[in-house]
């Protein structure tokens, strides 16, 4: 009986075979021709060529149509099996060499080198304000209000001192030339607390540059004081020319703090300004003659006079916005106590002092006309033999002049006066002349009393006392080339002047002779 090892199925023919070895040989010779490939699927041995061979012809002597449709579908499933195994093979390989997938970031992929822009620097710019107003509290600490703030503006590292001089003129702005260079000073931005250094024109620029360099964060603050203002006038009449830059001063003004002084002023002149014309309406200036300068407010009740100064017009109109008085009554102040009084009190002027009397005249008489003298008759002369100085030293030694000696020179020989023409009498030594009278009485006040008494400033107390004035002296009435050069206004002398007239007639009625 004849076995295959094979699980392949094949027809098995049971007893002893009948073919010859030359049948044989032919037979698988023409297997092999047959089916080539058939063969190509078993790897024999030398020593068991012969068992293989006839396991073969095995296989192919009984081939019935189910067997060989058998096997043609087992050689398909064995083929796309080889097939599969294949594709995995290589699809295996592949995956090897590829490199493994990155796991996706959140953020955003950096760009490409040649996509990055070139390192930069961003600049601000801060000026100094004004000084700010005095005010009566504690100097207030400095705040982002005390500096004028421009900017930011971004350079490349790699721009010259130029570009940012002429980015700082652009942005101010103003011309290059105006900026002071000398004094421009920067510091980063980070920390808040660091040093500042100077700008130092290209050189320091270029240590500045070099400084950010290593730096992620490039913020810089500059800080520089105002540019200079143009030396040149603009011109007032149009060119084609465009108009040059011109740096806002108005910018670095700023409006004083709540608690100043001058705020609080105008704030105060603001709010009470209608009360305050009430009150110069009904109080002018001189409404008092003793006064003709001042505001005078006469307390009824205690017979006080009161100067209304800007102080004290302010205090009443702040109390008449407040409904505490009307301009008829003072308010309950300090300003309106007795100290604050008027103390010195000059007597009502009366007509004589109202006058602009300068001098006390004697009227004269009236002039009457005095008819001609006759001239006298001709003297003869004297005899050849005598000399004048003879004629001289006789008449002195006869006593009785040269009318003793001359009988035609007496007063009896001429002719006589006519009537009704009152004779003229002569001029005796005997009896002395009378001095013209006096202009100002005397007196002893002096002029410290006399600046006190009318109310004179301490500068015009000085210049009286330059120029040598005494109370009563005639002062001119207007002002003229030398009093302005010693250093009195129109309105100083005026006052002087209406003062010492005033001073004179008081003089007259007898204030001062105690």
């Amino acid at each position: 009986m004849v076995s295959s090892d094979s699980d392949e199925d094949v027809t098995v023919v049971e007893g002893p075979s009948q073919l010859s070895a030359s049948d044989l040989d032919a037979m698988i010779e023409g297997v092999i021709a047959d089916h080539p490939a058939g063969i190509l699927l078993y790897s024999v041995l030398p020593g068991a060529l012969l068992s293989t061979l006839f396991k073969a012809c095995n296989k192919f002597l009984v081939r019935t149509p189910e067997v060989m449709a058998a096997q043609a579908k087992k050689a398909e499933k064995k083929a796309a099996k080889r097939k599969r195994a294949s594709e995995e093979t290589d699809t295996a390989a592949a995956t090897e060499t590829k490199p493994p997938a990155k796991r996706r970031s959140k953020t955003k992929a950096p760009a490409a080198d040649s996509d990055e822009p070139p390192p930069s620097i961003t600049y601000y710019i801060k000026i100094p304000k004004e000084a700010p107003a005095p005010t009566k509290k504690r100097t207030p600490k400095p705040t982002e209000d005390d500096t004028l703030q421009k900017g930011p503006f971004i350079l490349p590292m790699s721009a010259s001192y130029l570009d940012l001089l002429s980015a700082i003129a652009t942005e101010l702005p103003c011309l290059v030339e105006n900026i002071n260079q000398s004094k421009i000073m920067w510091k980063t931005k980070k920390p808040l607390t660091g040093d500042k250094f100077p700008l130092g024109k290209a050189v320091g620029y270029a240590a500045m540059v070099e400084e950010l360099k290593g730096k992620a964060e490039r913020v810089v603050i500059l800080f520089m004081p105002p540019p200079n203002k143009p030396m040149e006038e603009p011109m007032l009449w149009e060119t084609e020319e465009a108009p040059p830059p011109t740096f806002d001063y108005s910018e670095l003004e700023r409006a004083g703090p709540s608690g100043s002084i001058a705020e609080q002023k105008i704030s105060f002149n603001a709010s009470t300004r209608t009360e305050r014309a009430k009150l110069e309406e009904k109080y002018p200036i001189g409404n008092d003659p003793r006064w003709p300068n001042l505001r005078v407010y006469h307390q009824p009740e205690t017979g006080y006079f009161f100067d209304l100064n800007a102080t004290r017009l302010g205090v009443w109109a702040a109390s008449m916005s407040q409904k505490l008085t009307d301009e008829k009554t003072a308010p309950a102040s300090r300003f309106f106590d007795a100290q604050q009084r008027i103390k010195n009190i000059p007597p009502m002027p009366s007509a004589l002092h109202n006058s602009s009397l300068e001098t006390t005249v004697t009227p004269l008489a009236p002039a009457v006309p005095v008819p001609a003298i006759p001239a006298p008759a001709p003297v003869p002369a004297p005899a050849p033999t005598l000399s004048m100085t003879d004629i001289f030293l006789a008449s002195l030694m006869s006593g009785g002049g040269l009318p003793a000696l001359f009988p035609q020179l007496s007063p009896a020989n001429h002719a006589s006066t006519p009537a009704g023409v009152p004779a003229i009498p002569s001029p005796s030594l005997s009896q002395p002349r009378s001095a013209p009278p006096s202009p100002v009485k005397r007196h002893n006040v002096q002029l410290d009393q006399f600046c006190d008494l009318y109310g004179f400033a301490e500068g015009d107390a000085s210049l009286l006392k330059d120029v040598g004035f005494r109370p009563g002296d005639k002062t001119p009435s207007t002002l003229d080339d030398e009093l302005q050069k010693a250093g009195f206004t129109i309105f100083s002398w005026r006052r002087i002047h209406n003062a010492n007239v005033r001073f004179k007639g008081d003089l007259a009625s007898g204030v001062f002779d105690s």
